[in-house]
C-alpha cells in the first residue's frame, strides 16, 4: 500500500489526467460551457493530487485527534492551519464544477416545456 501510493499519483499527475484533458478539449462534441467545467475539475484535481501527496501528506492517529504529517511542507515555516486551509479549499473547490456539469446535464435531459426547466440565465 505503501509505494502504491507513491506510485500512483505521478502516473495519473503526468498522464492519465493531461490525457483526459486532451480528449475533452479535441475529442470530444460537448458544448464549451461543459468543457470548460471538466477542464476546470481537472485542473482542481491535479493541484490537490500534488498537494496532498507531495506537498503535505497528512495521516491521521485515530482515535486521537492528531495528524502525523510527511510532506514537504511539513516543517516549522509552515502553518499546520494554513496547510488544513489549503488541503479543505481544494477539497470544497472540487464540488463546484462537478455540480456545475450535475445541473448542465439534468437540463439538456428535460424536454422543452418541462416546468423543472430552467431559464439559461439561471443556468
Amino acid at each position: 500500500c505503501f509505494s502504491l501510493r507513491y506510485s500512483f499519483w505521478p502516473i495519473s499527475v503526468v498522464i492519465v489526467h493531461p490525457f483526459v484533458i486532451f480528449l475533452l478539449i479535441f475529442k470530444t462534441q460537448m458544448d464549451r460551457d461543459c468543457k470548460f467545467a471538466f477542464l476546470c475539475h481537472h485542473t482542481v484535481m491535479i493541484t490537490f493530487d500534488v498537494y496532498s501527496n507531495l506537498l503535505y501528506q497528512a495521516y491521521t492517529l485515530l482515535p486521537y485527534p492528531i495528524i502525523c504529517c510527511t510532506g514537504i511542507w511539513c516543517d516549522e515555516r509552515h502553518s499546520p492551519r494554513s496547510l488544513l486551509t489549503i488541503m479543505a479549499m481544494l477539497t470544497s473547490s472540487l464540488c463546484v464544477p462537478y455540480l456545475f456539469l450535475m445541473l448542465r446535464m439534468h437540463q439538456k435531459m428535460l424536454y422543452e416545456g418541462s416546468s423543472l426547466r430552467l431559464t439559461k440565465r439561471l443556468q
